[in-house]
């Protein structure tokens, strides 16, 4: 597929890996990988995530100059001179790759949830999407087409920073859209690549601009790569998804409860399925104090959540935590 490029140079996208649910398909996810990479790196890591309801698809970028390089060619989703929030923001590249990654969702069932998430400059593109999604518009000014749900970004950093606040508070309707979109931002403080200021100033931009389910974690002693520790907590993250979604919906109001939910969910033992969605949804509910939610019985929506987690009543397996560092190109 074709897309534009800076300079309105025409680019060809690469091969696409898929991997298939291996239960019930319930949401699907494109992960976008980092400079210089390819789809299928990350299409093996994420098929030994216990999510079995989740469909990824991992597109390969364009193969480009990128003036970080000095202009030497390699796959990326967008020109870049620099990682951080400071760099220029190829715009056209971005808006195409948003466009390209909208196009890949377009085809799902209408009953599946759709999110994005990437690593490195595949976060960096993913956020852009979250941007576009919330207010309503590619940068071109064309609409923006898809329903997101969830947005994930690793070791990344937020593009166009400085315009988003201003793009967020334009409507009403985009205010509203960002407040509901639940994102997760993960990064290492001792990235080389991608320094740790520049992904913790991007979820204090996000939530300034009123993305307020921003939720960061750092880690420690992590660099511009990622560990079976922090695959774990994207998957507890993204199991507790529609949990998340349930709760931004009947009303909380307070970020430092939504914190207090992701720390709680992160903590919660691989192991848990959806047998123990009672207790568990008892726990939570407790833990954060949602008034009136609190006594309500365990919504459907949690028990397909916790399904994502397991589809057996066994400690989830995965090759991911025989290693003790998983590393994937920047």
């Amino acid at each position: 597929m074709d897309a534009g490029g800076r300079g309105g140079r025409r680019v060809e996208y690469g091969r696409t890996y898929v991997v298939r649910p291996k239960g019930r398909h319930q949401a699907t996810i494109v992960w976008l990988h980092g400079l210089g990479d390819n789809g299928t790196s990350w299409s093996q890591l994420l098929d030994s995530l216990p999510l079995p309801n989740v469909k990824w698809i991992c597109p390969t970028a364009p193969t480009r100059p990128v003036a970080a390089f000095g202009g030497f060619p390699c796959t990326a989703w967008f020109d870049v001179d620099e990682t951080s929030l400071d760099g220029h923001a190829d715009v056209e590249g971005l808006d195409a790759s948003a466009a390209h990654v909208a196009n890949l969702l377009s085809s799902e069932p209408s009953d599946v949830s759709l999110g994005i998430g990437g690593f490195s400059m595949g976060a960096a593109a993913a956020l852009h999407s979250a941007a576009c999604y919330a207010h309503g518009r590619f940068t071109n000014g064309i609409a923006y087409p898809i329903n997101l749900r969830v947005v994930v970004g690793l070791s990344g950093w937020l593009p166009c920073s400085r315009t988003l606040r201003s793009k967020i508070e334009s409507s009403q309707l985009a205010l509203r859209k960002a407040s509901s979109l639940p994102i997760l931002l993960n990064h290492g403080i001792a990235d080389e690549v991608v320094t740790y200021r520049n992904g913790e100033r991007s979820a204090e931009i996000l939530r300034n601009s009123g993305f307020q389910y921003t939720y960061f974690k750092p880690y420690n002693g992590l660099g511009h790569y990622t560990t079976p520790e922090e695959m774990d907590d994207v998957s507890k993250w993204l199991s507790a998804m529609a949990l998340i979604v349930i709760y931004i919906e009947t009303g909380i109001d307070n970020m430092q409860k939504v914190d207090r939910l992701c720390e709680f969910l992160c903590a919660i033992p691989m192991k848990y399925t959806i047998t123990r969605t009672a207790m568990i949804y008892e726990q939570i509910t407790r833990k954060t104090s949602l008034g009136r939610v609190a006594h309500q019985s365990p919504p459907g929506a949690l028990a397909t959540t916790l399904h994502m987690r397991s589809g057996a009543e066994q400690d989830c397996k995965s090759p991911l935590k025989n290693n003790k560092n998983v590393k994937v190109k920047s």
